[in-house]
């Protein structure tokens, strides 16, 4: 049969399956490596209204993970899904400053594009230093980008009004 752990209490384990139905075991008849936890997926028989040889159930398209085995995941991947959204917040200020350094306005661009994909990966899955970094990035990429075409309109306003301005006429003769 199958059924998911519950929880353990005083050596014994408590398991459900069915329509609600609930079975206890005994640790000794836990028959994998390590302990139960809540939400494991399992596979026992039932004797006499307790469960016995209880095993953990490997996950199969019709054994999927339940919610509580998702929160109940190994470190190891929390720290993979973080570690690209946390990429992609250094990029993004990686491109900044180097968009501060080179004027053509692609890595400012490439910031403000990979700030805002890091931001949301970040706040996806709770991880607060990739979205502060992510953030830093796509918001002052979009400042530095608005303050440039603000310096481009004034530029062709000034250059419409007023002609060519003086410095460059001195250049030009």
């Amino acid at each position: 049969m199958h059924g998911t752990v519950l929880g353990v209490h005083n050596g014994r384990g408590v398991l459900t399956f069915g329509e609600g139905r609930r079975l206890e075991f005994s640790l000794s008849e836990w028959r994998s490596p390590g302990n139960p936890e809540p939400g494991q997926n399992v596979d026992f028989l039932e004797e006499n209204g307790e469960a016995r040889a209880v095993f953990l159930a490997l996950p199969t398209p019709t054994n999927a993970p339940s919610p509580q085995q998702a929160t109940t995941a190994p470190a190891q991947n929390t720290a993979a899904q973080t570690s690209t959204p946390l990429t992609l917040g250094v990029i993004s200020v990686c491109c900044l400053v180097l968009g501060f350094v080179i004027p053509i306005g692609v890595p400012t661009i490439v910031s403000f594009v990979v700030g805002v994909i890091g931001a949301g990966q970040a706040r996806r899955h709770g991880d607060d230093t990739a979205l502060v970094l992510s953030r830093i990035g796509w918001i002052t990429s979009l400042i530095l980008l608005l303050l440039v075409l603000a310096g481009l309109i004034v530029s062709v306003v000034l250059w419409t009004q007023f002609g060519m301005p003086a410095i460059l006429r001195s250049l030009t003769e």
